[in-house]
């Protein structure tokens, strides 16, 4: 089994479906996005790793069943929360949920773990579902949140090396 199969498979699956189904297609295209049409599919890569990743969060079905798509195959789940959280890591360039957006991830994520990048999507989306990250620097908040040292929010500040307290960089000003 490929990651190519199944997303083929998923796209002739949607063009059953709704031909023989009296929905919408404005419906089911907006709850199931396709790759083909640059969707960031998270439904499905979501799935994908539900079945081929088995873990304390994953139940990794098929890999149980010896079915599964590698892992290092696998593509990373983007939502709101983890493309909002992939910007602020400097993963991507703005806040976005593209196909080519889960590719760009994906890729930053092979750099730490190229067997596993996906393993990193339930700490990072629950920094932005639990809302310890709050889109700007907090100063209450941040200086114990785990991506602290890569975040482009703490970058624009500085640590005070005796303590917690974080001081605003100055601006460069031209002369």
């Amino acid at each position: 089994m490929t990651l190519e199969r199944v997303l083929d498979d998923f796209e002739d699956f949607i063009e059953v479906y709704c031909a023989t189904h009296p929905i919408p297609r404005g419906r089911v295209d907006f709850f199931i996005t396709r790759p083909s049409r640059g969707g960031a599919c998270k439904r499905w890569f979501m799935y994908l790793k539900w079945m081929n990743r088995r873990d304390a969060v994953d139940p990794g079905t098929w890999a149980q069943r010896g079915k599964a798509i590698p892992t290092s195959a696998l593509l990373m789940p983007l939502d709101t929360h983890v493309g909002r959280l992939s910007y602020y890591l400097g993963f991507l360039p703005k806040e976005s949920a593209k196909i080519t957006d889960v590719h760009a991830v994906t890729n930053q994520l092979k750099r730490v773990s190229g067997n596993d990048p996906t393993k990193y999507d339930f700490a990072i989306s629950r920094l932005g579902i639990l809302q310890l990250c709050q889109r700007k620097f907090e100063a209450k908040i941040c200086p114990t949140c785990p991506i602290l040292k890569v975040c482009r929010f703490a970058q624009a500040v500085q640590l005070n090396d005796n303590s917690r307290n974080f001081k605003t960089k100055p601006n460069k000003t031209s002369s």
